[in-house]
């Protein structure tokens, strides 16, 4: 059995896996040692995986102190996929973590994969296994904060798609603005893309990939999942040097 870790820029994702088994899931918006603790006792854990996007948060190096074999990914972990990236120490774990996901799911293949969580990445790894990069601009949630934020009167407004193309008021133009504009944003992310990628296949993964599923109008595999998958496929990857 294999624990796997994600900690999310707004929330915590932890699962138990058995092999490629997913066997449990669960979302909490922060840390809790006490679960983690629970799981490896009932599910016999031997192997963990830790990725993090948040800066050091105590709980999490007392965990690691009473689990030092728990494999914490970063820049320097073997994986089973090459990076062209040219600052790996810099590349965000999800999107390490999402590319060795997408390689596994579709070998051979070219895949882009769209996280739409806090923020919204978009990014390319090639049929050879190679992350080629992408690129990072603010998702849903941040675009309607900043708005509000750093004017002087314009509202803060939830995230709602509207059939139509203008806002009929500052509500709608605001929140069109927003989630139209990062529908725009990805749809030309994607044709560009197939202009050298042309069979590339499409993932959707993150807390806003609904949105955007419901109004791509290409052929898309959405997987909440994509993310721990990945660090399920580098522990196993790594399993074998960790005993």
């Amino acid at each position: 059995m294999q624990l796997c870790i994600d900690i999310g820029n707004s929330r915590v994702k932890s699962a138990v896996f058995d092999g490629h088994e997913l066997v449990v899931l669960e979302r909490h918006p922060s840390f809790l040692p006490s679960l983690h603790e629970n799981w490896i006792l009932q599910y016999n854990i031997v192997d963990i995986i830790l990725s993090s996007t948040r800066a050091d948060v105590p709980e999490i190096s007392t965990f690691l102190q009473g689990h030092p074999q728990c494999l914490v990914l970063d820049h320097a972990t073997p994986l089973p996929i090459a990076l062209a990236y040219q600052t790996p120490q810099t590349l965000g774990k999800d999107r390490l973590a999402a590319a060795v996901a997408c390689h596994d799911m579709f070998p051979g293949e070219a895949v882009v994969f769209i996280d739409a969580g806090t923020c919204i990445t978009t990014n390319l790894i090639d049929a050879q296994g190679c992350f080629l990069g992408g690129n990072i601009s603010p998702g849903i949630n941040m675009r309607l904060k900043a708005m509000h934020q750093f004017t002087g009167k314009l509202p803060l407004v939830e995230p709602v798609y509207h059939d139509e193309l203008l806002g009929y008021n500052t509500t709608t133009a605001l929140q069109n603005g927003a989630v139209r504009g990062a529908i725009y944003e990805i749809v030309s992310f994607l044709e560009e893309s197939r202009k050298n990628f042309p069979d590339a296949r499409i993932v959707l993964t993150g807390g806003d990939a609904i949105i955007f599923a419901k109004h791509l109008k290409i052929k898309i595999f959405a997987n909440p999942n994509l993310v721990l998958l990945g660090l399920n496929k580098i522990l196993r990857f790594n399993a074998a040097t960790m005993h």
